[in-house]
Protein backbone atom coordinates (compact mmCIF):
# COMPACT_ATOMS: atom_id res chain seq x y z
CA UNK A 1 0.00 0.00 0.00
CA UNK A 2 1.38 3.38 -0.97
CA UNK A 3 -0.06 6.36 0.85
CA UNK A 4 -1.43 9.44 -0.93
CA UNK A 5 1.92 11.10 -0.49
CA UNK A 6 3.73 8.61 -2.70
CA UNK A 7 5.90 7.34 0.13
CA UNK A 8 5.79 4.36 2.43
CA UNK A 9 6.74 4.48 6.06
CA UNK A 10 8.40 1.51 7.71
CA UNK A 11 5.23 0.93 9.73
CA UNK A 12 3.06 0.79 6.61
CA UNK A 13 5.48 -1.63 4.95
CA UNK A 14 5.33 -3.90 7.99
CA UNK A 15 1.52 -3.74 8.01
CA UNK A 16 1.42 -4.69 4.34
CA UNK A 17 3.60 -7.74 4.97
CA UNK A 18 1.56 -8.82 7.99
CA UNK A 19 -1.79 -8.40 6.25
CA UNK A 20 -0.96 -10.03 2.94
CA UNK A 21 -3.84 -12.39 2.12
CA UNK A 22 -5.41 -12.01 5.57
CA UNK A 23 -8.83 -10.32 5.09
CA UNK A 24 -9.67 -10.84 8.76
CA UNK A 25 -6.63 -8.81 9.81
CA UNK A 26 -7.13 -6.24 7.07
CA UNK A 27 -10.54 -5.33 8.49
CA UNK A 28 -9.11 -4.99 11.99
CA UNK A 29 -6.18 -2.89 10.89
CA UNK A 30 -7.97 -0.42 8.61
CA UNK A 31 -8.39 2.23 11.32
CA UNK A 32 -4.73 1.91 12.27
CA UNK A 33 -3.66 2.24 8.65
CA UNK A 34 -5.78 5.37 8.17
CA UNK A 35 -4.30 6.91 11.33
CA UNK A 36 -0.77 6.23 10.09
CA UNK A 37 -1.58 7.86 6.77
CA UNK A 38 -3.04 10.89 8.53
CA UNK A 39 0.05 11.47 10.68
CA UNK A 40 2.23 11.38 7.55
CA UNK A 41 -0.17 13.63 5.67
CA UNK A 42 -0.07 16.31 8.38
CA UNK A 43 3.73 16.28 8.39
CA UNK A 44 3.95 16.40 4.60
CA UNK A 45 1.39 19.21 4.28
CA UNK A 46 3.30 21.25 6.86
CA UNK A 47 6.59 20.72 5.05
CA UNK A 48 5.06 21.54 1.66
CA UNK A 49 3.61 24.71 3.20
CA UNK A 50 7.14 25.72 4.20
CA UNK A 51 6.26 25.80 7.89
CA UNK A 52 8.17 24.57 10.90
CA UNK A 53 6.29 22.86 13.69
CA UNK A 54 6.76 26.04 15.74
CA UNK A 55 5.25 28.24 13.02
CA UNK A 56 2.26 25.95 12.58
CA UNK A 57 1.77 25.86 16.34
CA UNK A 58 1.71 29.65 16.48
CA UNK A 59 -0.87 29.77 13.68
CA UNK A 60 -3.31 27.56 15.58
CA UNK A 61 -2.50 28.87 19.05
CA UNK A 62 -0.68 25.93 20.57
CA UNK A 63 2.86 24.72 21.34
CA UNK A 64 5.38 23.07 19.02
CA UNK A 65 5.27 19.90 21.12
CA UNK A 66 1.57 19.52 20.31
CA UNK A 67 2.27 19.66 16.56
CA UNK A 68 5.01 17.10 17.04
CA UNK A 69 2.49 14.85 18.80
CA UNK A 70 -0.01 15.19 15.91
CA UNK A 71 2.70 14.09 13.47
CA UNK A 72 3.64 11.06 15.56
CA UNK A 73 2.46 7.68 14.21
CA UNK A 74 1.48 6.59 17.72
CA UNK A 75 -0.86 9.54 18.37
CA UNK A 76 -4.54 8.56 18.46
CA UNK A 77 -6.31 11.68 19.76
CA UNK A 78 -6.66 13.88 16.67
CA UNK A 79 -10.19 15.27 16.31
CA UNK A 80 -11.85 16.41 13.11
CA UNK A 81 -12.04 19.94 14.52
CA UNK A 82 -8.28 20.00 15.11
CA UNK A 83 -7.63 18.56 11.66
CA UNK A 84 -9.71 21.37 10.13
CA UNK A 85 -7.69 23.96 12.10
CA UNK A 86 -4.39 22.44 10.99
CA UNK A 87 -5.43 22.23 7.36
CA UNK A 88 -6.70 25.79 7.31
CA UNK A 89 -3.50 27.11 8.89
CA UNK A 90 -1.52 25.43 6.11
CA UNK A 91 -3.76 26.60 3.27
CA UNK A 92 -5.68 23.36 2.83
CA UNK A 93 -9.25 22.28 3.42
CA UNK A 94 -10.55 18.98 4.74
CA UNK A 95 -12.67 16.69 2.60
CA UNK A 96 -14.25 13.65 4.22
CA UNK A 97 -15.44 10.67 2.20
CA UNK A 98 -17.05 7.44 3.29
CA UNK A 99 -16.82 4.27 1.27
CA UNK A 100 -17.85 0.67 1.77
CA UNK A 101 -15.43 -1.27 3.92
CA UNK A 102 -15.00 -3.88 1.19
CA UNK A 103 -13.31 -1.38 -1.18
Amino acid sequence: MVDDLGTESAAIKILDQMLDNRPDLIAESDAEYQRLRLSHLISRMREESGLTQQQLAERIGTRQSVISRYERESYTGLSLNTLVKLASAMGYRVRVELEPASS
